[in-house]
């Protein structure tokens, strides 16, 4: 008991020799398992007994809970996921926004506090009292109809039919109500639907098909390998609908490049690609320039490759339903010889189309109510509406333009 044994052994608690003033040595020194790290025996471990034994997140003394220590000896906080004292929810984090705050609170519209999410909270769910039951500002011109207001456009702008007070003005189209030098006001169904509409990058346009009474194979003009429209030009592909005027058949042309020009210049060697999908069921190719170039791949899916020089190049799909509901997309690649890109209107009017974009052609078959005029869709009007397949002024047939306006002959 001197700290060196008659055995020339240490004397010292840990070793597992009971020795000298030791009550216990289990051969450590961890508390806990009954011997104490002094080889003192520790008495039954048990939650309350002020020490913090294995097993205890914490030992206050007591097992009173809500003062920090539970009574089984676990730390009581916001965000360990038990719902404990005066916490109103505990989701396991201390993050706000997901429905239980990092104070332990419920956060829902109506609570009085302005949590993530909200405009606004007066404590209730009350509407028609400055805040919604959504916690939302109420407020004329934030595109909600609420309590007195009889419209909210999304704005306090007076003179759109809806005015800076979110009352309804009236002789405004597009309000809902058929009023004085109106034809018929459908409201928010009010719309300009077209029988066919092409749209090209930033572009959007109603396009005018080349119309003659001959079949399209015989507009082409293919002679010598090369095309003769009169649209064909130097250094420049056409896009155009083609209108036969005895069957009503329309059709899709590709024409690229030129012969010569009058002044005696040669089209250049030149690549072209083009890509057309979404192509409506029963089009074909009726002319295929140099053979093979344009060919159907399936499924809606057509595919054109075009290597001229010193001529014209192209070719012809047709049979594209009019009236009719379908989306064609020309997706065009110009790998050499071609700098300009146009899409042409009956009888000479050139739009100049971007290179880069695919050509959008859409046709639609059922008609708004209401146009954006408030105007009714009606055969006769010069308008070519959707479900027309044509509209020339009147209600005259045997002029190109049936009298119901649902064919050409």
């Amino acid at each position: 008991c001197d700290g060196c044994s008659a055995g020339c052994r240490p004397e010292a608690c840990g070793y597992g020799i009971l020795e000298c003033a030791e009550e216990c040595d289990d051969g450590n020194r961890v508390r806990g398992d009954g011997c104490s790290d002094d080889c003192t025996i520790e008495p039954m471990a048990f939650c309350g007994d002020g020490r913090v034994d294995p097993g205890e997140q914490c030992d206050d003394g007591n097992t009173t809970a809500c003062d920090g220590c539970d009574a089984s000896c676990r730390r009581e906080a916001c965000g360990n996921g038990r719902l404990e004292c005066t916490e109103m929810c505990d989701d396991g984090n201390l993050a706000a926004g997901d429905g239980c705050d990092g104070m332990c609170r419920v956060e829902a519209c109506g609570n009085g506090r302005l949590d993530p999410g909200e405009a606004c909270d007066d404590g209730n769910m009350t509407a028609c009292d400055g805040c919604t039951a959504m916690c939302q500002v109420e407020r004329c011109g934030n595109g909600v109809q609420e309590c007195a207001e009889t419209c909210d456009d999304g704005n306090t702008v007076s003179g759109d039919g809806c005015s800076a007070t979110c009352m309804f003005e009236p002789d405004v189209c597009g309000n809902g109500v058929v009023e004085m030098g109106e034809v018929c006001d459908a409201g928010a169904l009010n719309d300009d639907v077209f029988a066919l509409e092409v749209e090209a990058g930033a572009m959007s346009f109603i396009p005018d098909p080349v119309s003659r009474s001959t079949a399209a194979q015989f507009f082409y003009g293919l002679v010598s390998a090369s095309a003769h429209t009169g649209y064909e030009d130097l250094e420049t592909s056409n896009l155009f609908l083609y209108r036969d005027l005895n069957t009503g058949v329309v059709s899709l042309f590709a024409v690229h490049g030129i012969d010569r020009t009058t002044t005696g210049i040669r089209q250049p060697l030149a690549t072209v690609i083009f890509q057309y999908s979404g192509v409506p069921s029963g089009v074909s190719v009726v002319i295929s320039d140099d053979g093979g170039e344009l060919r159907n791949v399936g499924s809606g899916l057509f595919r054109g490759d075009w290597n001229f020089q010193d001529n014209t190049d192209g070719g012809v799909l047709s049979g594209f339903p009019i009236p009719g509901t379908w989306t064609a997309r020309v997706d065009p690649t110009f790998l050499r010889g071609i700098r300009t890109f146009r899409w042409v209107d009956d009888p000479n009017r050139f739009r100049t189309l971007p290179m880069s974009s695919d050509v959008i052609i859409r046709a639609q078959s059922t008609p708004a109510p209401c146009r954006t005029d408030c105007t009714v869709p009606t055969c006769g009007d010069g308008i070519w509406d959707a479900g027309e397949a044509c509209d020339d002024g009147n209600t005259v047939g045997g002029d190109g333009c049936a009298a119901d306006c649902r064919s050409v002959r």
